[in-house]
């Protein structure tokens, strides 16, 4: 005769964030961008095209990946909305240097 089912047996129902997905994409754009800045970072300096907006939008979008970690690890909507003003900033900063 099987055991019966008690209620510490069963998963309690989880209540879903509304706000993971603000976590998520402010973690997201960080990494995604930060990674594709670095990669065009590291080739500038084989190829010898270094410049100073390179660098300042590359520290920019670290920033916002640094900041978006932190709020989806701490589960906090201001940290990931920084996260994404940081990621549009560094683009608007991007367009501000690249002459």
């Amino acid at each position: 005769m099987p055991a019966p089912e008690t209620r510490a047996a069963r998963p309690l129902p989880r209540k879903e964030d509304p706000n993971r997905w603000i976590y998520t994409s402010g973690l997201g754009a960080g990494f995604v961008f930060g990674f594709g800045f670095w990669a065009g970072l590291i080739a500038s300096f084989f190829t010898g095209e270094t410049t100073f907006a390179a660098v300042a939008v590359t520290v920019v979008i670290t920033a916002a990946a640094c900041v978006g970690f932190v709020g989806w690890r701490r589960q906090k909507v201001a940290y990931s909305w920084g996260a994404l003003a940081l990621v549009l900033g560094a683009m608007a900063l991007s367009q501000a240097l690249t002459p």
